[in-house]
């Protein structure tokens, strides 16, 4: 996911279990150190109970499974009855980034930022709302300009994408900017501009790289 000093940072995250762990891999002690866990606790309880759904010869394929993976027989069950591609059911998105000499953890379950040291200890946490915002569509999307190490929440609104750029000492959304066009696609931010790719809506024109200045509101 990204490095810090001789730290690298990685997860075990797969999309269709409801919860996953960040780790510290010590290049020079070549030890490696779970340092935070991500869970959607409601996600994930619901998730487990789809074994005491099932018929009695389905929890006994589930319980042979789970011993021949050396799984949790709840884990197999839900994945025997396909309950990752229902309604019921959203991947998580709990991005981190290492911003200076932090590493930030943006737990959207637990509704804060947490904030850790080079060595996987936790430094602080701080709470945030901003992917609750009712005026917008949050795109489940953060993005850092790796230039002036911000961070940023994509939300969307009748077709036009808004940056909003977020405090990590307080959790607060302090600019929010919106971009010119419609529909864009592929956004990156870099040195304070968005770069994406734009073609006029319904239009046969080509596909062209746009660069557009995130300004102060």
């Amino acid at each position: 996911m990204d490095s810090l000093d001789n730290q690298i940072a990685y997860t075990d995250y797969q999309w269709f279990f409801p919860k996953f762990n960040y780790y510290f891999y010590d290049q020079d002690a070549q030890i490696s150190k779970k340092v935070y866990q991500v869970k959607d606790e409601e996600l994930y309880r619901l998730y487990r109970m789809q074994y005491y759904f099932m018929q009695p010869k389905d929890k006994v394929k589930a319980r042979n499974l789970a011993y021949k993976y050396g799984m949790e027989k709840q884990d197999v069950a839900a994945l025997m009855v396909n309950f990752t591609n229902t309604m019921y059911y959203e991947p998580l998105y709990a991005p981190l980034f290492v911003v200076d000499d932090t590493v930030l953890i943006f737990d959207h379950y637990s509704n804060q930022i947490l904030k850790i040291d080079e060595f996987g200890e936790k430094i602080d946490s701080i709470g945030i709302s901003y992917h609750e915002n009712r005026e917008e569509k949050w795109k489940k999307l953060l993005l850092k300009d790796d230039g002036l190490d911000e961070i940023y929440s994509i939300n969307i609104k009748e077709g036009h994408l808004s940056l909003d750029r977020i405090n990590t000492y307080n959790g607060i959304i302090e600019n929010n900017y919106k971009l010119k066009y419609r529909y864009v696609e592929n956004i990156h931010i870099k040195d304070g501009y968005a770069y994406y790719i734009y073609r006029p809506y319904e239009s046969m024109q080509k596909k062209y790289l746009y660069r557009e200045l995130i300004t102060e509101n």
